[in-house]
């Protein structure tokens, strides 16, 4: 897998910035990400987005447009479970 094309994120490490910015990205608050009815691609470039600029800050909403998405499967579900 080409590591240097993919994109994953700590949903925890961004910035009042950076959620700002998707927020006004994807016109809804941050908190719409797992309903639903909230378009994903929309989310997923502007998460890419801010996640790009932290190392490159020539990064532009088109350019992410081809990462690919890393799904930490050890994470998925786990604040699910921590609920219960």
């Amino acid at each position: 897998m080409d590591t240097d094309n993919v994109f994953s994120i700590d949903i925890e490490s961004l910035t009042i910035d950076d959620i700002e910015t998707i927020e006004e990205m994807i016109g809804a608050p941050i908190d719409k990400l797992g309903e639903p009815d909230m378009p994903k691609g929309k989310m997923l470039r502007a998460l890419a987005f801010v996640k790009a600029r932290k190392t490159d800050p020539d990064a532009t909403i088109e350019s992410v447009g081809s990462m690919r998405i890393a799904i930490d499967t050890d994470t998925v579900g786990k604040s699910e479970a921590n609920a219960s």
